[in-house]
């Protein structure tokens, strides 16, 4: 009985950690950081397998690093069709973008009809970089005034 109880509270620590960060897409270190944090004593085995279940409940999305090295996931709330449209990373802060309009449905609709390939979007991601760490990056190259 201590095993059910301990793997939902388990789950539950690792929804409320990918909540919390639901802007970004987390790696089981991330997750396995939250839950040491949090007291839990939970193994990685245990996180992989509640990732696997929330993933074919469709909470949450897997997707690949940009490095293409390590899994990574994002908690998704079903009302946003999350599972229809693509989505943008940035490669500074990891924040995620949801691209939920009507051109990249074109382009989508573009792309099946005139090359053939069907998107995934649940698996598609673009990569760029996000408004505040471009705006930071140009403050941060600024030369310091001399007064």
């Amino acid at each position: 009985m201590r095993s059910n109880i301990y793997h939902t509270e388990t789950k539950q620590y690792v929804v409320d950690c990918l909540k919390q960060q639901q802007a970004k897409a987390l790696s089981v270190q991330d997750i396995m950081e939250y839950l040491q944090v949090h007291n839990s004593t939970a193994n990685i085995t245990t996180v992989y397998r509640i990732l696997d279940k929330l993933e074919s409940e469709h909470t949450v999305i897997k997707r690949i690093a940009e490095d293409g090295k390590k899994a990574l996931f994002q908690y998704i709330i079903p009302e946003a069709g999350c599972m229809h449209h693509l989505h943008a990373q940035c490669t500074s802060c990891g924040k995620i973008i949801h691209l939920d309009c009507s051109l990249m449905e074109k382009v989508i609709q573009h792309i099946s009809e005139e090359h053939g390939m069907q998107i995934v979007c649940s698996a598609s991601l673009l990569y760029g970089i996000c408004d505040e760490c471009r705006k930071k990056q140009k403050d941060d190259t600024k030369e310091p005034r001399h007064i």
